[in-house]
């Protein structure tokens, strides 16, 4: 027996080297797993962080528009205000206008005189039926509505038609006349 060798020391180290080789398989096999779900779960959070800033994005975009569309709201509310306020001031300088050539017509019609049916259109045009029943006043009327001394600086195209005279002494006649805008500036 002296001729045998004794193989056991071998044969257990060659198995501890396998043991180790497997366990260091085992090991880096471990890592590698641990690795990979670290990497999984990092990807899925990255992912969900990123979605939730997206939404973020999306509902401040969404906001942005609105209020965008609300600026355009209210600048043409501004325009439409702009516009009435022009609308307004034309109408209130119309009124001014009208007023002055009351005004102007009262100062130019003799005591005596009556104006019926006075109307104004918005082509500056003035139509009355005029009425007295002194003839005198009656032409100084006329006379005054065309003198530029006096209604010729606010009044031009003065017309009379339908001149009529009565046995009691009254007259009447239509008038036509325009105004002269530029005389009520």
């Amino acid at each position: 027996m002296a001729g045998e060798i004794n193989l056991l020391p071998q044969k257990q180290y060659e198995t501890e080297q396998k043991e180790k080789t497997v366990h260091w398989i085992y090991l880096v096999i471990t890592v590698l797993l641990i690795i990979d779900l670290v990497s999984v779960v990092s990807v899925f959070l990255y992912w969900g962080v990123k979605k939730v800033q997206l939404t973020l994005t999306e509902n401040k975009i969404t906001k942005t528009t609105e209020d965008i569309k609300s600026l355009w709201n209210v600048e043409a509310l501004q325009l439409v205000l702009k516009q009435e306020s022009k609308s307004i001031s034309a109408i209130e300088k119309s009124k001014r206008n009208l007023n002055k050539v009351l005004e102007k017509v009262a100062e130019l019609t003799p005591e005596g005189v009556k104006l019926d049916n006075f109307s104004i259109s918005e082509k500056n045009d003035i139509g009355a039926q005029i009425l007295s029943r002194d003839p005198i006043v009656f032409s100084t009327f006329l006379i005054n509505l065309v003198d530029e001394g006096k209604g010729g600086k606010y009044l031009s195209d003065v017309s009379v038609s339908g001149l009529v005279g009565s046995a009691s002494g009254a007259y009447s006649c239509s008038l036509q006349m325009k105004i002269k805008p530029e005389a009520f500036k």
